[in-house]
C-alpha cells in the first residue's frame, strides 16, 4: 500500500508540474511585446503570430505544440493517479482533449495573417483559403471549449469535496470571467466575419487565452498543494506507529 500511495503522490506532482509548464507555454504569445512581429495585438488573432509567413512562426508553433503535449499528458496521468469522481473525470478528460487539440492546432497553422493582412482577409471572404485554415479554426475552437469545460468540471470537483481549496475559491471567478470573455470573442468574430468590423478582436482573444492559462495554472497549483486524503494520512500514521513499536 505504501508503494501505491507513493506512486499516487509522485503522479500528482507530475500532473501539477506538467500543468504549470502547459500554462506558461500557452501564454508564450506574451513574448510579442518583446519581438517585432508586425502585428497589432488589439486587432489581430493570436494565431497569426504562428502563421507560416510570420517572422517568428517557428517559435510560436513550437510553444503551442509543447503546451498541448504537456496538457494532454497531464490529463492522462491525472485520470490514472488522482482520485476519480464524476466531475474530476470529466475535467481531466476535457483537459486531455484541450491538450490534444492545441497540439494539432500548432501543426495546422494559418497560412496568412487573417485579421492583420487585408489580402488574406479578402481571400477568406472569397472562400479561397486552403483547408488547413479551416482545420486550424475547428481545432482552436474545440481547444477553447475543452479548456472551459475542464475548468468548470474541476471547479465543481473542488467544491464537491476534493482537497483543492485554491481552485474552490478562485475557480468560480475564473469561470465567470471566461464566460464573459467568450461572449466578447464570439461577438467580435461574428462582427469581423460578417461585416469586417473589428471590435478589438485581438484584445478579446488575448484576455480569453490569459484566463485559460491562469485557470490551468490554478489547477496545477491546487493539485501540487492538495491536502492528503484521510486514507493516506491514516496509512502514514500507522506506518509511523509501527516504526516506533519496532524501535
Amino acid at each position: 500500500m505504501k508503494a501505491a500511495l507513493s506512486a499516487r503522490r509522485h503522479g500528482r506532482l507530475a500532473v501539477a508540474l506538467l500543468l504549470a509548464l502547459s500554462a506558461v507555454l500557452y501564454a508564450a504569445w506574451l513574448a510579442e511585446s518583446l519581438l517585432d512581429t508586425g502585428e497589432d495585438p488589439v486587432r489581430t488573432y493570436v494565431s497569426e503570430l504562428a502563421a507560416g509567413q510570420q517572422p517568428y512562426h517557428a517559435l510560436f508553433q513550437a510553444t503551442d505544440l509543447a503546451s498541448g503535449l504537456c496538457a494532454l499528458l497531464a490529463g492522462v496521468l491525472a485520470l490514472l493517479y488522482i482520485e476519480r469522481r464524476r466531475w474530476s473525470v470529466t475535467g481531466f478528460a476535457a483537459l486531455a482533449v484541450f491538450g490534444a487539440d492545441t497540439a494539432v492546432e500548432s501543426r495546422c497553422p494559418l497560412t496568412c495573417a487573417l485579421a492583420g493582412d487585408p489580402a488574406c482577409t479578402a481571400l477568406d471572404a472569397a472562400g479561397r483559403l486552403p483547408t488547413v485554415d479551416t482545420v486550424h479554426a475547428v481545432t482552436s475552437a474545440v481547444a477553447v471549449v475543452s479548456a472551459i469545460t475542464a475548468l468548470l468540471a474541476l471547479t465543481a470537483a473542488a467544491r464537491g469535496g476534493l482537497p483543492w481549496p485554491l481552485l474552490a475559491r478562485f475557480g468560480p471567478r475564473l469561470n465567470v470571467a471566461l464566460f464573459a470573455a467568450g461572449l466578447w470573442v464570439g461577438g467580435a468574430v461574428i462582427a469581423f466575419n460578417v461585416r469586417q468590423v473589428n471590435l478589438w478582436l485581438g484584445l478579446a482573444e488575448r484576455v480569453q487565452l490569459s484566463l485559460i492559462s491562469a485557470g490551468v495554472l490554478v489547477v496545477g497549483v491546487s493539485i501540487a498543494y492538495a491536502a492528503p486524503r484521510t486514507s493516506e494520512t491514516n496509512v502514514d500514521q500507522a506506518e509511523g506507529e509501527t516504526g516506533i513499536e519496532g524501535a
